[in-house]
């Protein structure tokens, strides 16, 4: 039997303070359950609940079907990663695994690019980073059914925080996991669940606007990334993502935002992620982002980034320690004292501030490139937010010296990056990853053929593309479609597997990068700005909420015409409407459906069907244009060339496929040896 952990009733209470209120949550292997919550929502007090360490007059534990007050004494049950280091001090990094494992298996775990330098340091001498992950990693590998993390990226830099998620996923398949941490994007990118604590109660978290609505704040980076309060967003739904496989699943990683995510640092990784969540109805907002990209692959510039370079920034701006002193009394205790041993603060603040410097240097040398460029008005406003601070006179001499830095450089810069001048800092990093996801995008122009939309505007819907192709194909077939003058509705037919779905996604696909500013798999793309697009490819069975096939079908196109009365103008797509009950009241659905749909002008619509019959009684034809795939038949198999012609099909190739595949065959020599066994 799968182990299971069990909480339930929680309550706390500090004086009249009501933190925790009928806290219910279960964990089994597999799960890893992400706690989101701001600072004092009550993370920490339920975690130590949880393992028994904080008493309250209110909770119910069980595992295994057992209750237990207080799991922490049970043996191999639970293991607990609290905010203080656990520790001892004085003993090397491989004295304290042999305590936990053993001799014979501390050495596999030590193979590991973290602990190579260190394996006979003393834990007194290690990093806060270095020491944290050893701490996660032990209580991860212990032999328990469940583990609680707080806070375990904390102080983690980058590239051992990917190597520290990669443990969390492994050690899941045979232990279930809790963890809550700060960096909630490290969180998200692990967790299978999420929930936020809000007013004592946990929330479940399943969209981005659950993270604002139970109250968990981004930090000010991501609110920079997010656009402006007065555009509008451009509406569209979780069945409408994961039929374009916009993002990737836990299943499949084959998906519109891995194929984009070539950006150099993770910076620039977080805020392309940031943009592929937040597509807007806005054409000013829209023609500026298109302007940006477009600077950048007509010019042919580039800003030479280096990811660890970027990575090491922000592990020293998460530095702990206590800003250094400018004054040089304490610059030079701070800076002798290193020499004297190694501090590793002050070495991880050293090192960010130079690498600081060397950023700055190529920002300052690519401004100067800029100056014979026109600059588009956006673009040319975050150049001169970088123009105004390395134009600070902190900055002066030390961005044209060639010497290293002083001791009383490395306070004062200290100072001003972490203090004075820590939210125009942050400003200017967010706008060297916004060029690092300008110059993806340009490179990506350059290097698959794909161009940028030509936005129109106008009170009439249009979309005119050509040269369409699908990005995640290894060979796309690629087809031109346009809406002829006074038409609404593409109906499109066509046997099985002759690529129907294929163009109903790529036709998806490029409205949704359209509204996010982004380069197309296309030659030409015209297109007017539409409040949303809403499709229905790969619809499923509700078994949770007990809706067969055909009753979701119902619901999703009575929620999309709910939309459709709400909203100015969508595109939406169907694909094999009403798929899901008899032929007879496929028919007359479809045929209603459609019907009035094309009536609707200021809306598009793409609607695909094996119903054929439809086609001859549809009413407003004038307003339907009729498309359809076809194939040829080559020694009785059929032979598809993908490409979108028009008219309507009348081929019907699914028999000759059964027949093909000998299905029939096989189901006679089946009953012929029932009939011949006595």
């Amino acid at each position: 039997m799968s182990n299971l952990l069990e909480v339930d009733s929680i309550r706390k209470e500090f004086g009249t303070d009501q933190v925790l209120t009928d806290i219910s949550l279960r964990c089994q292997p597999g799960d890893i359950i992400g706690l989101l919550g701001r600072n004092g929502s009550g993370k920490s007090t339920l975690l130590r609940i949880m393992f028994g360490t904080l008493y309250t007059d209110h909770k119910f534990i069980r595992i295994n079907d057992k209750r237990i007050d207080q799991p922490f004494k049970t043996k191999n049950k639970i293991a607990y990663l609290n905010q203080d280091n656990f520790l001892p001090k004085n003993i090397t990094v491989k004295q304290v695994v042999e305590i936990y494992f053993g001799n014979i298996d501390h050495k596999k775990f030590l193979e590991d690019e973290v602990f190579a330098k260190v394996t006979d340091t003393k834990i007194q001498d290690l990093s806060g980073g270095e020491s944290r992950y050893l701490e996660v990693k032990l209580l991860l590998n212990l032999d328990t059914q469940f583990v609680l993390l707080d806070e375990p990226f904390n102080g983690i830099s980058p590239l051992h925080v990917e190597l520290l998620k990669k443990i969390i996923l492994d050690q899941s398949l045979k232990k279930g996991i809790i963890l809550t941490d700060h960096d909630y994007r490290s969180v998200l990118d692990v967790a299978n669940r999420y929930y936020v604590l809000f007013d004592g109660g946990l929330k479940k978290v399943e969209t981005k606007k659950d993270l604002i609505n139970w109250g968990y704040v981004p930090d000010t980076k991501e609110a920079i990334k997010q656009p402006q309060d007065n555009i509008m967003p451009f509406d569209i739904d979780k069945q409408t993502l994961k039929d374009l496989e916009i993002f990737p699943d836990r299943k499949n990683d084959n998906s519109i935002y891995s194929f984009y995510k070539r950006t150099t640092t993770v910076g620039g990784q977080e805020l392309l992620h940031e943009m592929f969540n937040t597509p807007v109805s806005d054409f000013e907002f829209l023609q500026n982002r298109k302007n940006e990209i477009d600077f950048f692959f007509e010019n042919n510039l580039c800003l030479e980034l280096n990811s660890d370079q970027l990575d090491f920034i922000e592990y020293y701006l998460r530095n702990q320690r206590v800003p250094l002193k400018g004054n040089i009394i304490d610059a030079t205790f701070d800076g002798v004292k290193n020499k004297l041993k190694l501090d590793r603060d002050y070495y991880t603040i050293s090192k960010g501030i130079l690498h600081i410097i060397q950023l700055l240097c190529k920002l300052k040398l690519l401004l100067a490139e800029l100056q014979s460029f026109p600059l588009h008005l956006t673009l040319n406003e975050d150049l001169d937010r970088i123009r105004k601070f390395i134009a600070s006179k902190t900055l002066k001499k030390v961005l044209s010296q060639t010497k290293d830095l002083s001791f009383s450089q490395i306070n004062r810069l200290d100072q001003f990056f972490r203090v004075s001048s820590k939210i125009s800092f942050r400003e200017l990093l967010d706008i060297v990853y916004k060029i690092d996801v300008l110059q993806t995008l340009s490179k990506i122009m350059k290097n698959d053929g794909f161009t940028l939309p030509d936005y129109r505007s106008g009170s009439q819907p249009l979309f005119e593309v050509v040269g369409a192709f699908h990005p995640l194909l290894s060979t796309p077939i690629p087809n031109s479609f346009m809406f002829n003058l006074g038409s609404n509705l593409c109906f499109l037919t066509g046997p099985n597997m002759s690529g129907k779905s294929t163009f109903l996604k790529t036709i998806g696909l490029h409205i949704y990068l359209a509204h996010l500013g982004f380069p197309v798999p296309a030659k030409n793309l015209k297109i007017s700005i539409f409040d949303g697009l809403f499709t229905t490819i790969n619809l499923t069975d509700n078994l949770n909420l007990g809706y067969s096939h055909f009753y979701s079908e119902v619901k999703r196109v009575k929620d999309i015409v709910l939309k459709i009365n709400s909203k100015k103008n969508l595109i939406v797509i169907f694909d094999e409407l009403f798929r899901g009950t008899n032929v007879k009241d496929a028919y007359d659905a479809s045929l209603m459906i459609i019907s009035a749909l094309a009536k609707i002008h200021d809306n598009l619509f793409f609607i695909s069907t094996h119903i054929l019959e439809v086609a001859e009684n549809l009413d407003n034809k004038d307003s339907i244009m009729f498309n359809c795939f076809e194939s040829d038949l080559h020694d009785q198999k059929p032979v598809y060339d993908f490409k979108l012609k028009e008219g309507i099909s009348k081929e019907r190739v699914g028999m000759l496929i059964i027949r093909n595949e000998n299905i029939i065959e096989i189901l006679d020599e089946i009953v012929r040896k029932q009939k011949s066994q006595p």
